[in-house]
């Protein structure tokens, strides 16, 4: 698979969070072979659009120390139609983890 890099304007590439969220959204496309990984509606596009944070941005992951909003392992690869159907669904996201509750 052929990893290609989205071009930030030259403004964004001098804030440190803006390029280490497109590394992260990079990596979690990347992960996924740019494919939605829930699959959940009649209408998914199979093909990712959107990076989508399982237990939101703010924290860290205990077991790494990396902080959630940068971490490729709180991530999922979406089509635009899961993702909106995941944050519609709550009840049903959370029992498949497609989010999660933050505890720390």
């Amino acid at each position: 698979m052929k990893r290609s890099r989205i071009k930030p304007k030259q403004r964004e590439m001098d804030d440190p969070d803006t390029v280490a969220m497109m590394e992260w959204r990079f990596e979690v496309f990347f992960r996924a072979e740019s494919k939605c990984q829930a699959q959940c509606t009649p209408t998914c596009g199979r093909w990712a659009q959107h990076a989508h944070h399982i237990e939101g941005r703010v924290g860290t992951n205990p077991e790494t120390g990396v902080e959630l909003r940068f971490d490729p392992d709180n991530g999922l690869a979406l089509c635009h139609d899961c993702h909106a159907w995941i944050h519609d669904h709550s009840t049903e996201s959370y029992e498949q983890g497609w989010m999660r509750k933050r505890i720390h």
